[in-house]
């Protein structure tokens, strides 16, 4: 599809492949970004891909998307009280552990 804004056309279609490399350049940007616990510094060229890569939308979509797992997670973790602990999923266990490493 296209879109006219004021006078130019943008083509707004992504095509398949274009779309599998932004998702491939998001993924690697984002282990990127776990691996050193979201310091943009470490990951500032994995960045620069991946915003060159991704429409400005899908780039800011995926960003806020990544964030609102990680708050949610965390809350997640925290509904699980310490009497609760052996019972919650492994998932949870491992939410936990990662966590408490951080303190």
């Amino acid at each position: 599809s296209k879109m006219s804004t004021e006078g130019s056309t943008v083509n707004t279609k992504v095509t398949g492949a274009a779309r599998d490399k932004c998702w491939q350049a998001r993924d690697v940007y984002f282990v990127c970004l776990d691996q050193y616990d979201d310091d943009e510094s470490k990951c500032a060229k994995l960045k620069e891909q991946f915003e060159a890569t991704c429409p400005a939308t899908w780039a800011k979509h995926f960003v806020m998307r990544r964030n609102y797992d990680r708050v949610k997670t965390q809350g997640v973790v925290a509904m699980y009280s310490d009497k609760d602990r052996g019972t919650e999923p492994e998932w949870v266990k491992r939410l936990r552990e990662q966590q408490n490493a951080k303190k």
